[in-house]
């Protein structure tokens, strides 16, 4: 079960009476986690166009875009209190964003970087490897390399969010668990860190916007 609805895998050749007997069975859970979906797509931020106007997340905050015309063959981005795009008169949305989403990654990268290496330097590591991609399953992991992973989506998230999920990946070239001793290394790197964690735990959902046809 997403927020784009719900998948029912079964085995090949299930009969359909034990197909419908299951999902009877799961129908308070069913019924239960629908409406908490339902209820998390309705505080997902939405956006219908990449037009002065419109607003994303960014650093846990709303950003308004404000998008005008050049002569150039590409689409520039940069922030000073919204986002100030500029683009060629042949763009349309989907390279608008494209550029923003690159923009976005390349945000969160630097400033990951920075304060994972100041981390890494505490615990008497080398500089960081750092990798900012779309992650499937998770925020953050830590290699067996050492190296770290971020999902670009944090850049959405308010930056003590950002901040915690670093030293969260970055305690892991210490502690490879999740013990007591684990959670002392990010205790030591980020200090209070519970409300930051319970913020990713409970609001993954507001990180992004989802896009919503035109009426």
């Amino acid at each position: 079960m997403t927020l784009d609805g719900m998948a029912v895998t079964a085995p090949a050749g299930l009969e359909p009476t034990k197909l419908e007997k299951a999902l009877h069975s799961k129908r308070k859970w069913i019924i239960s986690n629908h409406q908490d979906f339902q209820r998390k797509l309705a505080e997902t931020h939405k956006v219908v166009r990449f037009r002065t106007g419109a607003k994303i997340p960014y650093w846990g905050r709303l950003a308004k875009l404000s998008v005008s015309q050049h002569d150039k063959s590409y689409v520039s981005v940069r922030y000073s209190g919204g986002f100030d795009i500029a683009c060629p008169l042949e763009a349309d949305d989907q390279m608008v964003e494209r550029a923003l989403h690159r923009w976005l990654i390349d945000r969160l990268k630097s400033e990951a970087k920075a304060i994972g290496n100041r981390h890494s330097k505490a615990l008497g590591k080398g500089p960081l490897k750092l990798r900012v991609q779309e992650l499937q399953t998770m925020w953050g992991s830590c290699g067996a390399n050492g190296t770290v992973s971020l999902d670009w989506h944090l850049i959405f998230a308010p930056k003590k969010v950002m901040q915690y999920a670093i030293a969260h990946e970055v305690s892991h070239l210490i502690e490879r668990n999740h013990t007591k001793a684990f959670w002392d290394v990010v205790r030591g790197l980020h200090g209070d860190f519970e409300n930051a964690k319970a913020w990713l735990d409970e609001n993954e959902h507001m990180l992004g916007y989802r896009m919503v046809p035109l009426k």
